[in-house]
């Protein structure tokens, strides 16, 4: 476990233009008990071998846990790529997830409406227009507020309310997290299935299963790419001709288990992992359901793709053929119930019920075994027996 150390506070900005400002957040920071972390200050950590722009960007994705966004009158040098360095430090700590704060001048705020209507003027004021570019998609993005300032003193001033909320809610989330019988509810989860369990919204034991179902098919999808190509992954399998259809059958009562398996967890465990009529749902069966449907569903398309891996005689690659999708209905099935689910509680929150409104939540896949297809098989098997002179029947 990592040494505890007090939060890293990055802040971005233009420097000459705002360097009182970075000063004056500098000491503010500190007076908070968190680590500043600025560029043109000596403890900002260097790597000499790498340039200014990608120093700046890996010490936000390595070090900073707060991300402060300022924003003057200047876009500053712009690199290669069209941004500027601040824009590339905005966009690594949005891909690392941190809260971000951003502020900027409001006098640049009070010209971004009229450089929409006059694109092509020019605005002394201001060093590029990629600068109201910026902000117009900070403010449009839809994912941070953006807070006007014309002194250091508007910045600590927000900072100080939002980092109380952000301590409050941290709080309330080790009241949840604290060791407890449940620790290992939370062990390995994302956060946003932590902050389910957490804030248990409208329906959340749908979410819960929901986002553990999406979570866990999406580490599969490399896998299943692999199947759809064709490849096999592992070790040849050299089947002889006299072994085939004993082989075979082995592999279809393997498959068999597979769905039977899965069957018994959509049927059974499912409704009751997820029963709003419950009174009390339990995140732990809805947790494990949705678990053990994801290792289900790796494990067919691990059975599916051994027939990529089969070496026998050409006249058997049609059986292989059939093989290969005997499970196709019930690796689908899965992947509609995850869609379903998905939707579902996608509506659910663009739509949440009003108060007192009463909402019912269904979400079911109608699943039948492939009865069809493995007496198909095993026809087609017999008449390919008898046709190559080999002794074979199916078992009962």
């Amino acid at each position: 476990m990592p040494a505890p150390h007090p939060p890293a506070v990055f802040v971005s900005s233009t420097c000459y233009d705002l360097s009182q400002i970075r000063r004056d957040m500098k000491s503010f920071i500190e007076r908070m008990g968190f680590e500043p972390v600025l560029s043109e200050f000596e403890s900002f950590p260097v790597d000499p071998s790498a340039s200014t722009i990608d120093t700046c960007r890996q010490v936000v994705r390595d070090k900073a846990d707060l991300f402060v966004l300022i924003v003057g009158d200047r876009y500053g040098s712009i690199c290669d790529n069209g941004h500027s360095i601040t824009n590339l430090e905005y966009l690594a700590a949005l891909a690392k997830g941190i809260p971000i704060y951003a502020f900027v001048s409001k006098q640049v705020l009070n010209l971004v409406g009229v450089w929409k209507d006059n694109p092509k003027a020019i605005f002394s004021k201001v060093d590029s227009p990629k600068l109201f570019e910026f902000v117009s998609s900070l403010r449009e993005s839809g994912e941070l507020w953006v807070y006007p300032f014309e002194s250091a003193e508007d910045i600590e001033s927000v900072l100080r309310a939002q980092w109380a909320h952000l301590f409050n809610d941290a709080l309330r989330v080790w009241r949840q997290l604290r060791p407890t019988k449940d620790a290992e509810l939370y062990k390995d989860r994302s956060p946003a299935i932590i902050r389910l369990l957490v804030d248990k919204p409208f329906a959340w034991q749908y979410h819960l299963f929901s986002c553990a179902l999406t979570e866990g098919l999406s580490l599969h999808q490399s896998l299943k790419r692999d199947w759809q190509l064709g490849l096999g992954p592992g070790d040849l399998i050299v089947v002889r001709r006299e072994d085939f259809f004993g082989w075979i059958e082995t592999q279809t009562v393997a498959a068999m288990r597979l769905i039977q398996g899965f069957v018994r967890l959509l049927n059974q465990e499912y409704p009751e992992a997820v029963a709003l009529r419950a009174g009390d749902p339990d995140p732990k069966r809805a947790l494990y359901v949705a678990d053990r449907i994801v290792h289900r569903y790796g494990e067919m398309l691990r059975w599916a793709m051994t027939f990529n891996r089969v070496h026998t005689d050409e006249v058997f690659q049609g059986i292989l053929d059939i093989m290969s999708q005997l499970l196709m209905t019930s690796i689908e099935k899965i992947e509609q119930l995850e869609s379903r689910c998905r939707n579902v509680m996608a509506e659910l929150v663009s739509n949440p019920p009003a108060n007192g409104e009463h909402r019912e939540v269904a979400i079911e896949v109608v699943f039948e075994t492939p009865k069809d297809l493995i007496t198909n098989l095993y026809s087609e098997m017999t008449q390919l027996a008898h046709k190559l002179g080999i002794e074979w029947e199916p078992e009962e």
